[in-house]
């Protein structure tokens, strides 16, 4: 295992995978709301978070969770607008906040912008809605894995990967083209629950790296998830293992 503890939930079948990690969602937000009168998520792109928004909006309609007092933010974003078949929070909207008709409830990062200037835009947002380092901001930060390793917009060899200070920044161009905008390590790990979803047999030898710790956070971004508040979770889809 990595030097630091973290915990692993392996899944059979997707069936169990999509459910149980949505459950767990809501149960957390419900245990936030429960304690105080906000909660902040994070939320990233890609197929398997838009197939999980699907089965939270299933299984929100047998809850009470009052969603006008929870507030999501992106982990990443490409530089394109809303409406683009490309933009996270494009995704967000069809598959989650549309659904509970909720989408006041997002922060997005202003993809139209150009990245630079979109960093900004959402690293002042971020400092206004009181982000610090000495106290956990997000609630949840719900993540995944690339089979390079990656994480959020953070790729192999990035220069993001060395920000220590900014909690948003520009991250270059992504594989499809489009300049992205990325939380930074500085933002993801001031939360105090942080999730990390794997779905596909290629990315087992990814999660090896993670949990052994092979590598430097160069070659396997992900790696650079230390929590300070709290022990990151795996949830591993059908066919991955823990090493």
């Amino acid at each position: 295992m990595r030097n630091m503890q973290s915990q692993v939930i392996l899944s059979e079948n997707d069936d169990f995978f999509f459910r149980n990690t949505a459950f767990e969602i809501l149960g957390l937000i419900i245990k936030t709301l429960d304690s105080r009168s906000y909660c902040r998520i994070v939320m990233g792109g890609g197929r398997t978070p838009a197939e999980l928004n699907k089965q939270i909006v299933s299984l929100a309609q047998k809850t009470a969770v009052d969603w006008q007092r929870v507030t999501f933010f992106l982990s990443d974003e490409r530089c394109v607008p809303p409406q683009h078949q490309d933009s996270n929070y494009n995704m967000l909207c069809r598959t989650l906040l549309e659904p509970l008709r909720i989408t006041d409830r997002c922060v997005r990062i202003k993809g139209e912008l150009q990245a630079d200037d979109a960093a900004r835009d959402y690293e002042c947002i971020l400092t206004t809605h009181g982000i610090n380092k000495q106290h956990p901001f997000f609630d949840l930060a719900l993540l995944g894995l690339g089979e390079d390793g990656h994480t959020a917009s953070l790729f192999p060899g990035s220069p993001a990967l060395n920000e220590q200070t900014r909690y948003a920044v520009s991250a270059g161009s992504g594989p499809e083209g489009h300049q992205r905008v990325t939380l930074t390590y500085p933002s993801l790990n001031n939360s105090r629950n942080l999730w990390v979803l794997v779905r596909g047999k290629e990315k087992q030898m990814a999660v090896n790296q993670i949990l052994s710790d092979d590598l430097d956070l160069s070659q396997c971004p992900a790696l650079g998830l230390r929590p300070k508040f709290c022990i990151p979770v795996y949830f591993l889809g059908p066919g991955l293992k823990q090493c």
